[in-house]
């Protein structure tokens, strides 16, 4: 379902529809540990930055694993030889036995809450109503989305779901098992106005990326629409979580944060299932920062978001309070069926993969007038032969 790297490559991390995540040492090409502690497909798997020791998991029945690969539980693989802590296989190869650690901690029932408290523009609570409720947990809630804030506050992650918009915040050194059967984040950001009324449609979200500094949070809605947040706003008032300093503790109730600043959409943009996915090229000396997104359009193409916010024009829609932005850059052709995951290499190409079975690799300004491949679905009549 997933599969992440950690911070030098040297480990990859796997989410798996079996119910476990597995731990692959990339030169040996071997597998070191296997996570089982869910008992639903593992959608989301993340290592903490900087801490590649620590790995997060979530899963479809709405459940949160942190996991320490330095934990000494270990398994043996059956019908095989040990000796001296080495497993001898059947073609004499010395592999280390696979260890199979405990999770330290486990968050159920997530994101199954409702908001008491009022609201106004731009997301911001008015807490006078009580804080937000927070019910039973629903074996129906799919947590879609994890990761973690980054370095000096990589103690921190987001969490989003398949029912709700709203996003929950946790932090690693809170004890979060709980006798009730039911994890109190550290905080509740608020979802879109629309999708809180009784009786409207509930849209969830795809993905999480932050961006390379941090400071922003882009989110994808399943209402076909990239919500923004500003990642020092995750908390309203004096909060000490969001620094390394700040205290260790259990939680008994969740603080507020604010809506998404705004919204980010293209024509082409069409979030029609939870397998759309998105990625974030990290800013350097040689490329700009750029968001990439899979897309169920009929024309069957990912859309890349330039996010510099200089570069936005006048909003051509107020939702909720909100200025929606309808910017970006669709990639035509290329694929015959939905696009769903995107990467980034370290040269800055994109690379998207779709249903019909194939990998497009996307260089930038660069395209294919032949074969009506690009960057833009450009009018061959509309450009000169130097364009």
């Amino acid at each position: 379902m997933h599969m992440a790297f950690s911070s030098d490559d040297g480990l990859l991390a796997t989410g798996s529809g079996d119910q476990t995540a597995c731990i692959v040492d990339m030169p040996t090409q071997t597998v070191t540990h296997t996570l089982r502690d869910h008992k639903s497909s593992v959608k989301q798997v993340a290592f903490r930055p900087g801490h590649d020791n620590i790995v997060a998991t979530s899963c479809r029945e709405g459940v949160v694993s942190l996991w320490d690969l330095r934990s000494n539980s270990q398994t043996p693989a059956t019908s095989m030889k040990t000796v001296t802590g080495l497993t001898i296989t059947g073609d004499n190869t010395l592999v280390a036995p696979v260890r199979h650690p405990q999770p330290f901690t486990t968050i159920v029932g997530d994101h199954s809450v409702t908001f008491r408290a009022g609201r106004s523009s731009y997301g911001t609570y008015n807490t006078s109503r009580g804080p937000p409720s927070i019910q039973d947990p629903r074996s129906n809630v799919s947590i879609t989305s994890l990761t973690f804030l980054e370095q000096g506050r990589d103690h921190l992650f987001l969490t989003a779901a398949d029912q709700t918009s709203h996003l929950s915040l946790w932090d690693i050194r809170v004890n979060y098992n709980s006798r009730r059967g039911c994890s109190v984040p550290l905080s509740l950001i608020a979802g879109i106005d629309s999708h809180q009324g009784k009786g409207n449609r509930r849209y969830g979200i795809n993905s999480l990326s932050l961006s390379t500094d941090g400071a922003r949070l882009y989110s994808v809605c399943r209402d076909n629409t990239v919500y923004v947040y500003a990642t020092n706003h995750l908390i309203l008032g004096h909060a000490p979580e969001l620094t390394s300093q700040g205290p260790s503790r259990r939680q008994k109730s969740s603080e507020i944060g604010l809506g998404p600043l705004y919204g980010l959409r293209h024509p082409m943009f069409i979030t029609s299932t939870f397998y759309i996915r998105s990625s974030l090229r990290k800013a350097t000396t040689h490329h700009e920062e750029l968001l990439a997104i899979g897309s169920s359009s009929p024309a069957n193409g990912p859309v890349v978001f330039n996010t510099n916010e200089k570069l936005f024009r006048k909003p051509v829609v107020q939702k909720d309070c909100l200025p929606i932005y309808n910017t970006g850059t669709w990639l035509t052709g290329g694929h015959n069926a939905e696009a769903t995951g995107t990467a980034w290499t370290s040269e800055g190409d994109l690379v998207s993969l779709s249903d019909d079975g194939t990998s497009r690799v996307w260089r930038e300004g660069t395209g294919s007038r032949q074969h009506g491949w690009g960057w833009a679905d450009v009018d061959a009549e509309s450009f000169e032969d130097d364009d």
